[in-house]
């Protein structure tokens, strides 16, 4: 079976997604910043909102048309379970619209959606990490994310 997880990647490119993310909510909110080296508890602060931002890039999204959400490592709580961030941007690939799309949801919404909708599933480096898989359709015409098209 190939292998498609690569941490290094998927670092590089969630990094990046951070930056896109804050470049999109610094036109509207000055004071956005990244928290800057390790912090598990959200990656995007921004304090006149005050709000604080989980940032998802799915770069499988492309070939499954699904949203991998961890919730477990190594047998302790992580993702969606640890998070501290009251939204997450997701960016993904969306098969249905043809193009790559981010947007912003709150957590508990997002909770409700893998509990009610996510397949849980085994991944990431040597399989540690528990996961839901979502199906981006999940997020086409829900109430609670508006999806922007990545500029």
């Amino acid at each position: 079976m190939k292998k498609n997880y690569d941490f290094d990647k998927d670092l590089i490119l969630g990094k990046r997604g951070e930056f896109y993310i804050l470049g999109q909510l610094k036109k509207e909110y000055s004071s956005a910043r990244i928290i800057m080296g390790y912090f598990k508890g959200y990656d995007i602060d921004v304090p006149e909102v005050p709000l604080k931002i989980e940032c998802k890039f799915d770069r499988m999204s492309f070939q499954t048309d699904s949203i991998a959400i961890e919730y477990e490592y190594k047998g302790e709580p992580s993702g969606i379970d640890a998070t501290t961030a009251d939204t997450w941007a997701l960016i993904f690939y969306s098969i249905n619209l043809g193009k790559w799309v981010w947007g912003l949801i709150n957590v508990q919404p997002l909770k409700d959606l893998c509990k009610t909708k996510g397949h849980n599933v085994n991944g990431g480096q040597d399989r540690q990490s528990k996961m839901y898989l979502l199906k981006t359709i999940y997020f086409l015409n829900n109430p609670y994310i508006i999806l922007k098209e990545i500029e």
